[in-house]
């Protein structure tokens, strides 16, 4: 990685604030604002200081597991709410591509189940949390199969048997499936 300044100039402050991961973090949190422009902003300081990698047109990944470990160390110290909400735009955001990626929207929608039961979308939560599910299932990831299949039994309307019996009856066998074989 090139951490030179451009700028000409090499303070120790600005050395100090290079190698500061929560530092770092905090900048480019203060950098976005609660707007997408603001998030695009901060992304784009994240990838000009070198914290993330660019990886295709839309995708990015952290440099190094440290910064990934910072950015969740302060993660953690955001408001509660917050990164339910956060996950929320995120699976809102998974649910424009073309082909949606499964693994992603049940890993997010674990994190904010209660949003998710209020959303228009509810349905299609649901079915992707069960296809989530069948396709860890079948590549005998157990533990990722049982949550997304008890995230979709959260998605549950309220009477699930009046409404679609189908889809009701086979998350409960696929439940009890589970659940006899561990």
């Amino acid at each position: 990685m090139d951490w030179e300044d451009s700028s000409g100039s090499s303070s120790d402050d600005d050395t100090d604030g290079m190698w500061n991961i929560p530092k770092a973090v905090h900048t480019v949190g203060e950098t976005a604002l609660s707007t997408t422009r603001g998030s695009m902003r901060g992304l784009q300081h994240a990838i000009q200081e070198g914290w993330l990698v660019q990886r295709a047109r839309d995708m990015c990944s952290f440099a190094h597991d440290r910064y990934r470990q910072a950015a969740q160390a302060e993660a953690a110290n955001l408001p509660e709410g917050t990164i339910p909400k956060m996950s929320f735009r995120v699976i809102l955001m998974m649910l424009h591509d073309t082909v949606p990626d499964v693994y992603r929207i049940a890993e997010h929608a674990k994190r904010c189940l209660p949003l998710l039961r209020e959303h228009h979308r509810r349905d299609e939560l649901l079915d992707l949390s069960i296809d989530a599910g069948d396709s860890a299932s079948s590549r005998g990831a157990h533990e990722l199969a049982l949550q997304s299949y008890m995230n979709a039994l959260s998605l549950l309307e309220d009477d699930p048997w009046k409404s679609k019996p189908e889809r009701t009856m086979a998350l409960y066998l696929k439940l009890a499936e589970w659940v006899s074989r561990f």
